[in-house]
């Protein structure tokens, strides 16, 4: 009968679902080949399984699997039959319902190479890997070819330890027949009738470890040995340069187990890639001619992908109409588009030198309405930075992190270096990155970009270029890699366009940030928090709280709680009250109790060297460390010289909780105000009890301390921390009108501190924390018409926060003050409260800017001074001195003034001087 060749394509889903677990138990080969859709752990050689138990695998510890990172896309197989005899007559055709059929127990051949040459495939891979599955007759003589047969997986187990034996290497593509001893090569299989692992000659599914890679798995012994091979078309983007050749599996050289981790070759996940980067180094072309649609991508000078232009420097989007809304610029070298390939959705490339590359650009559509790129460019040589520079001035941008000078959009002056993308204290250094912060950036046409949280992320940004630098690097930087990796750099991330702002916005904040799982208690939405800090400063003893309380009570305050701030302890480290301030702390508690007020303390991480905790977190190993892990890491912070507790240490979580608990329990206190945990109170080189890639982890680590008092909490820093149900307030502010820490930028700062995922915000204290030399007016006190319009605006903030009292300016204060507690408490806490509510299931912001009911408008993506309450709420306040009336922007719709005036307009409207007296605010409700 003529040579025929049967084809059957079937795809498999190697993506493994967010919190994916490992699976406790490994099923039998049988099961595995009869369900083409295996749990993430079947993706590893079953020797570098943690559940795999032979005592013959490998003496190296499993790498690392991150299952919550969508590392395996689709693998189309195209599995190709020669004719095989299951019966008279009968020959094994393609498969039914997605699944590859089993061949019975009997001979089957590998078409020759020259058969092989004529063989053309009419569809385009769909996915990284095409793999073409094939039986080998089973051979009766003993050779040496089951070198280039023999599953990896088994390979690398006899290779463990020094076992091996180096045997001559042979060739034979044609399918010469062989034969092998049984006993040396057996491996495990099952006794499933399913499983036709003792047959001569059997068809068994190739599962790939990871996209481009490839593992031939069959589990299967015959008698005279194995009898199945792998030819591989395309390695694709995880090997970079080896691509579109048509090979097999035919290694050149021992594979011996200081391979694994020997040589330049590194990825951050460990050894497994180190062992294929060094397998595709050995792959032996047949010289098999292919033709694939769209995956020779040779000579050309611009390659497109959706609606992505790549180039050799770098790629630009466009949206559906052809307008460019993206351009990033490649800064650590230039592709060669000749080398590029393209399988499915994965584009990906070399470099025009010989330095090893790791690059591809992904396609992935998770709606109808966004279309993302999943961009990663991996030096495979250790300490090599990555960077990419981001065009900004096709748009308006919004995120990043809070900043002293804060702007909304975001507004870049001058030239940096890209620095270390990490938390810090920007009123202590201006020129830090702030407290709050998260790797997102949004732009007003429509397009988002999210760092990938395992990048070494540094940002810079030149004025003059208008771009931001985008770098990855590992060398002069606190970023570390995971322990046993080298320090090869990648900047990975991902690109998403939808048809407007506001909906590109609620599909990145759905995809990469937590969200709270529970309000925090409403009191601290309805009344005010009253802080010691701005008034008394250091100077607070138990008389000035005492008299402090009495004072609301005097003058019709509501009050959620009161906040004592620093300094009530002798030492910093301590949590015993200074006797000397507070001579009676127990009943002062109780009589602040018995008069109806709840009371919360400010706390820190740091312990000074002169507490007389110092000496007990030093023998426990309870501080950071310096890079030895031998010695406690001494820091310098605001009020001293001492330790920073280790928050990844299980042991310094519990002593910190317990000291908690401990005044909790004493005093009957409520919450407390969690100061400081910015990455910039460690030293530049530090060690962990949990070793951390990012500093800034371990400011999440701080801030997971607040969540068992989360009804009342207090913090001003976060990193990956939206789920966290307290509320987040900015960094102190000066009381000034600018646009430096001032009430200028109280809006943009809390704008921007909802885009970030972080929506219960609570903007410090009225008036700032009118220090001597930081405050615009003859004292220190705040100037008067600076406290009236800082407490109207605050009344239309999540939360309010005194502390500079009204009564210490006049009876004309004091009524304003009540009149704005008690608006916030009837017209905006309830609003507040509903979308509150929402956030535990949505995520969208409380406080909103005016373009997320005006997407498209130009002005409104650069008013910086009024906001949204939900969708029906504006508020416009007066932020300039000497001031009675302000222009206004109201978006097209019908609207009612706070005066009662009504505005029904279909295209947005300005109100140019619109008169705001001293005691007013001017807001308007959706009708």
């Amino acid at each position: 009968m003529a040579p025929q060749l049967y084809l059957s394509v079937y795809k498999e889903q190697f993506g493994s679902p967010h919190g994916a677990k490992r699976a406790p138990l490994r099923p039998t080969s049988a099961h595995r080949r009869n369900n083409p859709q295996p749990r993430p752990d079947f993706l590893f050689p079953r020797s570098l399984q943690p559940s795999y138990k032979s005592t013959r695998s490998l003496p190296h510890p499993s790498p690392p699997v991150d299952f919550d990172r969508p590392l395996f896309p689709p693998v189309t197989h195209f599995s190709f039959h020669s004719p095989v005899t299951a019966g008279p007559g009968n020959y094994l055709r393609s498969a039914e319902a997605g699944k590859p059929q089993h061949m019975p127990p009997v001979n089957a051949a590998l078409p020759s190479a020259d058969k092989l040459q004529k063989l053309q495939l009419t569809e385009p891979p769909a996915a990284t890997g095409v793999h073409f599955h094939s039986a080998l007759k089973e051979p009766q003589r003993r050779t040496d070819y089951l070198r280039n047969v023999q599953p990896i997986s088994e390979r690398l187990r006899q290779r463990a330890g020094a076992q091996h034996r180096t045997r001559p290497q042979t060739s034979n593509p044609s399918g010469t027949q062989h034969q092998f001893p049984r006993a040396q090569y057996d491996t495990t299989h099952s006794n499933s009738p399913l499983d036709h692992s003792r047959c001569y000659s059997c068809f068994h599914v190739v599962k790939p470890f990871q996209a481009g890679h490839f593992i031939i798995h069959p589990d299967g012994r015959g008698r005279g040995g194995y009898a199945t091979t792998c030819l591989v078309l395309s390695l694709g983007p995880f090997l970079g340069t080896v691509a579109n050749k048509l090979c097999a599996e035919q290694l050149r050289a021992p594979l011996l187990p200081n391979d694994i981790t020997a040589g330049p070759e590194c990825n951050r996940r460990g050894s497994l890639e180190n062992i294929y980067m060094k397998i595709s180094s050995r792959i032996c072309p047949l010289n098999i001619s292919s033709h694939v649609p769209s995956a020779s991508l040779r000579k050309a000078e611009l390659l497109k992908t959706q609606l992505l232009d790549l180039n050799k420097d770098g790629y630009i989007i466009r949206n559906q109409g052809g307008a460019i809304v993206f351009r990033m610029d490649f800064r650590s070298g230039t592709l060669d588009l000749d080398s590029c390939s393209k399988v499915g959705e994965f584009l990906s490339c070399g470099r025009t030198t010989d330095r090893k590359l790791n690059f591809f650009i992904e396609t992935v559509r998770p709606k109808d309405t966004v279309q993302c790129y999943r961009v990663r460019w991996e030096e495979l040589v250790p300490d090599i930075p990555v960077e990419h520079a981001m065009t900004y001035k096709f748009a308006h941008w919004y995120g990043g992190a809070v900043s002293a000078i804060q702007h909304w959009p975001i507004s870049i002056s001058g030239q940096q270096a890209p620095k270390p993308f990490v938390t810090g204290d920007i009123y202590s250094n201006r020129n830090e990155f702030g407290g709050i912060l998260e790797s997102y950036w949004l732009s007003s046409n429509a397009t988002a970009i999210k760092i990938n949280n395992s990048v070494p992320f540094h940002l810079g940004w030149n004025d003059t270029e208008k771009t931001m630098y985008f770098q990855a690097r590992y060398n002069d930087s606190p970023f570390k890699p995971n322990p046993g990796e080298a320090p090869c750099a990648e900047l990975s991330y991902r690109v998403c366009v939808a048809l407007d702002v506001t909906s590109i916005h609620k599909y990145m904040v759905r995809r990469y940030f937590n969200k709270p799982n529970k309000v925090p208690a409403k009191a601290m939405f309805r009344h005010p928090i009253w802080s010691t800090w701005a008034l008394h400063k250091t100077k607070i003893d138990q008389e000035k709280l005492l008299a402090y309380a009495d004072n609301i009570r005097k003058y019709n305050f509501n009050c959620s709680h009161l906040e004592l701030d620093d300094r009530y302890t002798s030492r910093y480290g301590d949590f015993e009250f200074d006797t000397k301030k507070f001579p009676n702390a127990s009943a002062m508690f109780q009589k602040l109790k018995s008069d109806g007020f709840l009371v919360s303390l400010w706390i820190h991480p740091f312990v000074n060297y002169d507490s007389e905790n110092f000496h007990t977190c030093v023998e426990r190993g309870l501080f950071v460390r310096e890079p030895t892990g031998r010695l406690p890491a001494m820091v310098r912070w605001w009020n001293g010289i001492g330790g920073i507790l280790d928050f990844t240490n299980p042991e310094a979580r519990d002593w910190f909780s317990s000291q908690l608990r401990s005044l909790r329990s004493r005093y009957g206190v409520a919450s407390f105000k969690f100061d400081a945990g910015e990455t910039n109170y460690l030293p530049w080189k530090f060690s962990t009890r949990t070793p951390i890639r990012d500093p800034s982890f371990f400011t999440r680590r701080y801030t997971e301390m607040a969540i068992p008092y989360n009804d009342r909490a207090e913090l001003r820093s976060g990193y990956q921390s939206q789920n966290i149900s307290c509320f987040f307030r900015p960094i102190d502010r000066d009381s000034v009108w600018g646009y430096e820490l001032g009430l200028k930028s109280l809006i943009p700062t809390v704008l921007t501190i909802s885009i970030l995922g972080y929506q219960f915000i609570l903007p410090d204290m009225i008036g700032g924390n009118a220090y001597l030399n930081r405050t615009d007016g003859d004292r220190a006190l705040p100037n008067r018409e600076l406290y009236i319009r800082w407490l109207e605006l605050s009344a239309f903030m999540p939360s309010m926060q005194f502390s500079v009292p009204p009564w210490e300016y006049d009876n004309e204060v004091v009524e304003i003050a009540r009149k704005y507690a008690a608006l916030h408490e009837s017209i905006v806490a309830p609003r507040v409260l509903e979308l509150a509510g929402e956030v535990l299931d949505t995520g969208d912001p409380i406080i909103r800017p005016l373009w997320w009911i005006a997407t498209g408008d130009e002005t409104a993506y650069k008013i910086d001074s009024q906001f949204l309450i939900g969708d029906d709420l504006m508020v416009a306040p007066v932020l300039e001195p000497g001031k009675q009336e302000r222009d206004i922007y109201l978006p097209a719709g019908r609207w009612k003034s706070y005066k009662g005036e009504r505005f029904d307009i279909k295209e947005p409207l300005h109100l140019t001087d619109y008169p705001v007296d001293l005691d007013e605010i001017a807001y308007f409700v959706w009708v």
